[in-house]
């Protein structure tokens, strides 16, 4: 396995303690993947120390990780989180992880991931708490998942707390965050889905790199980011009113 993008400068146990303050430091490790580390000791490490049942905020820096060192070789380590989802925290986990494989996966890997995407976790109970990392994952995940299961779903969600928008301050409030994805989250990441898909096929480089410089359509570092797990409403957010108003 040879080095993509960095250069090799930290010797392996310089390399396992960065990757261990970062990838399982919480929330006050660095805030930066660890560079010139051999891509074999990323992956070696990711297998032996990421754990199965890890945190979320576990899951999202090892996705960085591989994403910063290419390496789709990491990706079982990962896949090890796609257990049964019996919580909150299970179900922001599993999207992290199906965001990883539609981003370094095989084709053929990316369409079972949509197939646990559409059938295991977008039902879930607990799903409009993470609108947010499924909305990344289904991103990921184009084209090789459809948009029917997910976005139906934010509907349904704003359309059964539509009722309490004139109850009270709280239903107000949980109106007011579904109709924000349902409004303003779910159609940019559709956007940036259609942009992906439109890029996919060409084979011009110039192409990738005027849209992540934000040169042209769709473009620009973290185009489709910034959704957090809960969702809050994104750049317009609905303006406040009073129960009955």
């Amino acid at each position: 396995m040879e080095p993509r993008v960095t250069r090799v400068r930290l010797e392996r146990s310089e390399a396992w303690e960065a990757l261990q303050t970062y990838v399982l430091g919480g929330t006050y490790g660095p805030t930066r993947v660890p560079r010139g580390i051999a891509p074999e000791v990323v992956r070696e490490f990711l297998d032996r120390s990421l754990p199965p049942d890890g945190s979320p905020d576990a899951y999202r820096k090892a996705l960085e990780t591989v994403r910063f060192y290419e390496l789709p070789e990491a990706l079982p380590a990962l896949e090890r989180g796609l257990q049964p989802v019996t919580s909150l925290e299970e179900l922001r986990r599993a999207g992290l992880v199906l965001e990883a494989i539609g981003d370094l996966g095989s084709p053929e890997k990316a369409r079972e991931a949509g197939q646990v995407l559409d059938g295991r976790l977008v039902p879930l109970a607990d799903a409009p708490e993470a609108f947010g990392p499924l909305l990344q994952a289904w991103l990921a995940l184009a084209p090789h998942v459809g948009d029917a299961a997910l976005s139906a779903r934010i509907h349904d969600q704003a359309e059964k707390a539509r009722p309490g928008e004139e109850r009270d301050e709280a239903g107000m409030m949980q109106f007011d965050a579904m109709a924000a994805v349902e409004r303003n989250e779910l159609p940019r990441i559709q956007s940036a889905r259609r942009m992906k898909e439109k890029l996919a096929p060409r084979s011009a480089a110039r192409d990738w790199v005027s849209s992540y410089l934000g040169a042209g359509p769709g473009g620009g570092p973290g185009t489709a980011r910034g959704l957090s797990d809960r969702p809050r409403g994104a750049s317009h957010p609905l303006p406040r009113r009073q129960p009955g108003s």
